[in-house]
């Protein structure tokens, strides 16, 4: 088993120094990938900037905490985008050029080959740099103890929101064995992924019925949800 892990684990650094290689012979589309993405997170940064504004409170939640939920909702984004997102667009590709089928035969998981195949290293920085930034801040105006214990807590929570994260979102990729064409459903869920920036209780227009039927469909986000209930 050890011995198959080690495997897997050189393959997987093989995997990222190759995609580090060729994103550093175009540098020029590495810097534009991190303009854009310190962009797109600019703009989600107004959430913040209305949150503190309005002080904001969700469920008892004050805006230092919904900051922290903000923070852990960056971070996770970044790591999809930088480790999952680009593989799960591609395999709908693999399905219909036969490209799945030539993986087939390789001596590894096809799993690991169509899912976790390239990586992208310019993305998931903005992301994960500026939401441990606001993880840290939110964690400390809540005066909340900074211990092994509550350190190790949250990097089990963060671990099982990205392993969710992953069995959830290859579910639109998937869906292309079945119907080749799975391009909207990957907006969707994407769009849903974006709705994901606030704790369990806020969502307008919806009673307590319709969110319990929104969330509960949603394991992923009752597990961030617990990160700062946990936290608190």
């Amino acid at each position: 088993m050890f011995k198959i892990t080690r495997k897997y684990m050189r393959l997987y650094g093989l995997f990222i120094k190759n995609c580090l290689i060729a994103q550093m012979e175009f540098r020029g589309n590495f810097m534009m990938s991190l303009l854009v993405e310190s962009v797109y997170l600019l703009a989600k940064l107004l959430y913040v900037l209305v949150v503190f504004r309005t002080d904001l409170h969700v469920d008892g939640i004050p805006p230092e905490g919904l900051l922290l939920f903000i923070g852990m909702h960056t971070v996770v984004t970044g790591i999809y985008v930088g480790l999952f997102f680009t593989n799960f667009m591609k395999i709908p590709e693999y399905v219909k050029d036969g490209s799945l089928d030539f993986m087939l035969t390789k001596p590894v998981s096809l799993q690991f080959m169509a899912s976790l195949r390239y990586v992208d290293l310019a993305l998931p920085i903005p992301d994960i740099l500026v939401g441990f930034v606001m993880i840290g801040i939110g964690w400390h105006a809540m005066d909340i103890p900074l211990t092994f214990l509550q350190l190790a807590g949250f990097a089990l929570l963060l671990l099982v929101s990205v392993v969710i994260t992953y069995c959830l979102m290859i579910i639109p990729a998937l869906l292309s064995f079945w119907f080749v064409q799975t391009g909207s459903v990957s907006e969707i869920a994407h769009s849903v992924w974006g709705r994901q920036q606030f704790p369990y209780g806020y969502i307008p227009g919806l009673g307590p019925a319709g969110r319990d039927f929104c969330y509960s469909s949603i394991p992923y986000y009752q597990f961030r949800t617990n990160v700062s209930a946990w936290a608190d």
